[in-house]
């Protein structure tokens, strides 16, 4: 491999440099060893596209092989939500009143996951709240769920657990050394706001992931529709509100274009070819009729090669 030095008096330069360097490198890898199986398996004339993750090294390796590449919809959304929700303060870390609603919305998960770890940790508090249940006339118990970082939905499920066990949970709190770690009733409050707002995030991942039929396209009425949704939620704490804008924010900066034809027309194509969306799910006219004339621009070519071709026979 060969070293490359870059003179700068911004160490942030060279790093970034080095790291493209080393991307490209990798797409090199990866799109030799891609070519290979796609020849392997006489099937890389039948690409249409690649579909990946916003990873710079595949993204690379696409880019060199010349396909055109699709960025996959789900890891989107995926960065939509884990930008939103992204932690960066200690537990410890003491948040007070004039600190940004992202920083309390930080230090309020990892509150949650702190106390989910003292049922995970204490064999009695689990007993407890498994009792506390039942006393309340719970006929089938539930544990608490932690969360995993790189798994927003993770968080979802975490959140959903812990405030539908709001109740025993604060009982039982009470009773250990530990209870001083309760969620007070505005962070509570907090929590009723989050999850009606990540639920949609994740039923729109659930529906993108069907494997036995196409879903590309869904993407722009489905984009639409969260838009839509998220604009008519109404949280009651600031910080519900600033995790809505938020949201709301970035499927905008994400999804802008997928209703063009740049950079690709595939979203714009199938979501018109699809006689369930036609013309109707596009906000802007202009971009339902350039899908319109992409798709006869095409099919033309279609008829065109395919009529040289019987010429020539």
């Amino acid at each position: 491999m060969t070293a490359h030095f870059v003179q700068s008096n911004s160490l942030n330069t060279v790093v970034l440099c080095t790291k493209k360097l080393l991307n490209n490198h990798i797409g090199e890898n990866l799109a030799e060893i891609l070519l290979t199986e796609f020849n392997k398996w006489d099937i890389q004339s039948k690409i249409a596209a690649i579909v990946t993750d916003g990873g710079s090294n595949i993204k690379a390796a696409v880019r060199l092989m010349n396909l055109p590449h699709v960025p996959c919809t789900a890891h989107k959304l995926n960065l939509i939500v884990s930008q939103a929700l992204m932690t960066d303060i200690d537990y410890d870390d003491q948040v007070s009143f004039e600190d940004n609603d992202a920083d309390q919305i930080k230090f309020l998960l990892k509150k949650c996951r702190s106390i989910v770890g003292i049922f995970k940790r204490s064999e009695v508090g689990n007993r407890h709240l498994v009792e506390k249940q039942k006393q309340l006339g719970m006929t089938n118990t539930l544990k608490l769920k932690q969360d995993v970082r790189t798994r927003w939905s993770s968080t979802l499920v975490m959140l959903e657990r812990l405030f539908k066990l709001k109740e025993h949970v604060t009982i039982v709190l009470m009773s250990l050394r530990d209870g001083q770690s309760n969620l007070t009733p505005s962070q509570w409050d907090v929590v009723e706001d989050i999850i009606p707002l990540l639920q949609p995030f994740n039923k729109m991942t659930v529906e993108l992931s069907y494997e036995k039929a196409p879903t590309i396209s869904k993407v722009i009425p489905l984009v639409r529709g969260l838009q839509n949704t998220l604009s008519k939620k109404n949280p009651r704490t600031n910080q519900g509100k600033f995790l809505r804008e938020q949201l709301l924010n970035n499927v905008g900066n994400r999804f802008q274009s997928v209703k063009k034809l740049l950079p690709i027309p595939y979203y714009a194509n199938a979501a018109f070819l699809d006689p369930r969306c036609k013309k109707a799910c596009f906000t802007n006219q202009q971009n339902a009729n350039d899908a319109e004339a992409s798709i006869i621009s095409e099919i033309a070519g279609l008829v065109q090669n395919q009529t040289t071709v019987l010429d020539e026979m």
